[in-house]
């Protein structure tokens, strides 16, 4: 599947564990999960039992989603080549792992989120053309866990 003209790309981290098999985290020796319990800080990898979702949409169209073992350019960098045709202008927040996307060939357009930016208007006719928020949506809505599921596409009529 490829995918071109306008792309929303975002990553999005599952809570993987064993909430509610008390047997299989009793076996594993761990502690179970409880509510209010802090994790460890930073971003999820699938060893952290918090792997990361990629998703890939491009607006009004296809949506393709990788479970990832972890999020880095040089892991994003084949499955965006792969989906993602060269010219495309591609839309993410300001997560560095998208730093690079113009010297792989691709328009990009981004948001700043940790500055409470989520959406911008950059020609003035009143609509928010530069956001994440339909890919992120998307992955919101994602049935957890999602293990055994390596890429999932689903089609959008309008988004």
């Amino acid at each position: 599947m490829t995918l071109s003209d306008e792309v929303e790309c975002d990553e999005a981290y599952v809570i993987a564990g064993h909430k509610g098999q008390p047997e299989v985290v009793k076996s594993k020796g761990r502690k179970g999960r409880q509510r209010r319990l802090k994790g460890k800080a930073g971003r999820g990898t699938l060893e952290k039992e918090r792997p990361p979702v990629f998703g890939m949409m491009q607006r009004g169209g296809q949506v393709v989603i990788n479970l990832m073992a972890n999020v880095k350019q040089k892991t994003i960098e084949p499955f965006m080549k792969d989906t993602i045709v060269p010219g495309t202008l591609v839309y993410t927040d300001e997560y560095s792992i998208y730093a690079r996307l113009q010297s792989w060939g691709y328009g990009h357009k981004s948001v700043n989120h940790g500055r409470g930016e989520f959406a911008r208007d950059e020609d003035g006719d009143g609509f928010c053309e530069v956001h994440v928020n339909t890919m992120e949506l998307t992955l919101s809505r994602l049935p957890c866990p999602l293990f055994g599921i390596d890429i999932a596409v689903v089609t959008f009529d309008k988004c």
